[in-house]
């Protein structure tokens, strides 16, 4: 709504490597994985066309803790299926986790805490000045809806939950996600990957638009910076120093907690 902040864009050559979670989904039993990677696969090959930055699905975790969680801690790009809701009585509403400055019961009690009719989320830690993104995790709404990860189109009938049709695709939803991973917000075009909805037995959104798969060719050029959204209007003169203004005289630990504490999130959802 701000149309002087910038986007959220990964750092020009950046590696972005998500690990799916250990737990996965037991309902599907193995095949979200290859799922998922299908989804990362098909964004890597149109990022090799013309991009700097890369995608790839990488080891699995033991991890659940989304979001950014601070240098020297392990900030893998997580993807995971929530089993349960944040609600009471397993989560109290008096719980400080609720409050948002903390907003953390999803990882304090492992559960879903986001609005019920999401089918995943994607929360995409960032530093506000620059815009770059420094952490992408992926939710699954699992307790809500029944994923498949069958390689077929075939949607299944309503009321049907089965792994030989599609119910919710698993390779659909993630290739949605990590579009949003990847600095995508939501499109109004139902023909778009990023089209913020998605009706039971969709499959449409495994394959790129033009209009996302363009996206990464604008915002990574290769062997240049990552392209900004907004482009600030620069003064023709400095203008004065601020009274007590120290220069560049900032040790490298006080410059790094300034960077620390300048820190939001973005969810996106699908």
């Amino acid at each position: 709504s701000d149309p002087t902040s910038p986007c959220l864009i990964w750092r020009e050559g950046s590696r972005v490597e998500f690990r799916q979670d250990e737990q996965g989904n037991t309902d599907i039993g193995g095949a979200e994985y290859p799922a998922f990677g299908r989804s990362v696969a098909t964004w890597q090959a149109q990022l090799e066309t013309c991009a700097s930055v890369s995608v790839s699905d990488g080891p699995r975790t033991s991890s659940r803790a989304t979001e950014y969680r601070g240098t020297g801690a392990d900030n893998f790009n997580i993807v995971l299926y929530r089993y349960k809701p944040c609600a009471p009585p397993e989560v109290p509403r008096t719980d400080a986790c609720w409050k948002p400055e903390n907003d953390d019961c999803g990882n304090k009690y492992d559960c879903w805490q986001h609005q019920e009719s999401a089918i995943a989320i994607t929360t995409t830690s960032y530093l506000p000045a620059s815009g770059r993104i420094v952490d992408a995790d992926i939710e699954f709404n699992y307790w809500r809806y029944y994923f498949t990860a069958t390689e077929g189109t075939i949607p299944c009938l309503p009321g049907v939950n089965s792994q030989d049709c599609v119910v919710v695709d698993v390779e659909n939803t993630a290739t949605h996600e990590v579009g949003h991973a990847l600095g995508l917000a939501h499109a109004s075009s139902q023909s778009s990957t990023m089209y913020f909805n998605a009706p039971g037995g969709e499959t449409s959104k495994r394959d790129l638009d033009p209009g996302s798969a363009r996206f990464v060719c604008d915002a990574y050029p290769k062997q240049r910076p990552a392209q900004q959204c907004v482009v600030r209007p620069v003064e023709a003169t400095l203008g004065l120093v601020p009274a007590g203004w120290q220069g560049c005289a900032t040790s490298p630990a006080t410059a790094l907690g300034l960077l620390v504490t300048f820190f939001w999130r973005r969810r996106r959802a699908t």
